[in-house]
């Protein structure tokens, strides 16, 4: 038994000592490879899966940047921060971007337009319109009739003009506004992005087009964005803002204001941007953010062709919502022989124009640009 015993301990013995032993049967070098794979691939799937957690905790505009290059601006670092759009606080644009160009990463981003630019998404029929000289109604007068779009006669019809506002963020919805069926008018933010490129574009498929000028509103969490005309800003202060936002690009018409519901109300700082806008041989539509504006009767004091906001459309952004704003539209024209309109760049404001331009023409409305609907 002793001497079993020791066999034993000896045949122990030699397995720790000749560990290379292993390798001297196929079948357990192979058994050994699969518990070395299989151990592997645990591995990577917990360490993926602690991996896909960490993300899901992460925002989603932080996750999507990481993938790679992208063209649309940084998100904010602080996600509670939000951007109202204009007087009543809705956002600037409902992608989530800011007045100074930034995402609210509160918004996830827009993937399907990520890609999107004015060169690759021109339509088929006309590949080198941005690259052709914008069209000059006008060799000779003041900018607002030399660059003013071609208008359909109206022969004793009632007519509509359709103005968007907050153009110039993003650079889809530009292209989609300017496929629309009739001459609108465009009213570009001077903050947005690539803006000379999508003024010459829509103005190229027969639209006009405005400076959207930044004015500050009453409500203090509402941002109108970088060098906006402010109450508190000297009169030189304000002229020179007024000047460079002018400058932002070209081919425009004339003004009407982002917001304002402040500074519209303050006579004398409107008295200087209204100089500015005679002196550039601007027109100036009131969009009418408060019932205290002074801007429409200090541009007809002034001389200027101006005009005045009659309804907003999509206060509410559903379709349903925005036809029956439409419906009001149509009203005021019968009733006043024209009417104009403000919308935003929000994809159900365009696809409501969509359904309607062409049941306002079949009605007997003409659509005019904004500069055929002027008091002069």
């Amino acid at each position: 038994m002793a001497k079993k015993k020791k066999t034993q301990n000896k045949v122990k013995h030699e397995e720790v000592e000749n560990p290379s032993s292993i390798w001297e049967s196929p079948t357990k070098i192979i058994s050994f490879c699969v518990a070395v794979l299989v151990l592997s691939l645990a591995t990577g799937m917990l360490v993926g899966g602690i991996l896909d957690d960490e993300d899901e905790d992460r925002p989603k505009t932080e996750i999507a940047e990481t993938k790679g290059p992208s063209n649309k601006p940084e998100a904010l670092s602080a996600p509670e921060v939000r951007f109202p759009a204009y007087e009543e606080g809705l956002p600037v644009d409902r992608a989530g971007v800011s007045p100074e160009g930034k995402r609210d990463p509160l918004f996830p981003p827009a993937v399907e337009e990520e890609k999107t630019s004015v060169v690759a998404t021109l339509p088929p029929e006309d590949p080198e319109a941005i690259s052709k000289p914008p069209k000059v109604s006008s060799l000779d007068g003041p900018a607002w009739e030399r660059f003013a779009a071609q208008s359909e006669e109206r022969n004793g019809r009632p007519a509509i003009a359709i103005v968007i506002d907050d153009v110039g963020l993003n650079k889809g919805r530009v292209i989609d506004l300017a496929n629309l069926p009739a001459p609108l008018t465009f009213a570009f933010l001077p903050y947005g992005n690539g803006l000379q490129e999508s003024a010459d574009l829509s103005r190229n498929k027969g639209h006009e087009i405005m400076v959207h000028m930044p004015m500050e509103p009453s409500r203090k969490s509402a941002n109108p964005g970088p060098n906006a005309l402010l109450t508190e800003l000297s009169l030189k202060e304000i002229e020179e803002r007024t000047r460079k936002n002018l400058a932002s690009f070209d081919g425009f018409v004339g003004i009407n204001n982002h917001m304002g519901s402040k500074f519209t109300a303050y006579r004398e700082g409107m008295r200087v941007v209204m100089d500015v806008v005679a002196e550039k041989g601007l027109l100036f539509l009131d969009s009418r953010t408060t019932a205290k504006s002074t801007g429409y009767q200090l541009a007809k004091e002034r001389g200027l062709p101006t005009a005045n906001r009659d309804i907003f459309l999509d206060n509410t952004a559903e379709v349903d919502a925005i036809l029956k704003q439409l419906q009001k539209v149509e009203e005021v024209a019968l009733k006043n022989g024209q009417a104009i309109a403000i919308g935003h760049p929000y994809k159900e404001t365009i696809e409501a124009l969509k359904k309607w331009i062409p049941e306002a023409r079949r009605k007997g409305f003409v659509l005019i640009p904004v500069t055929a609907a002027l008091v002069k």
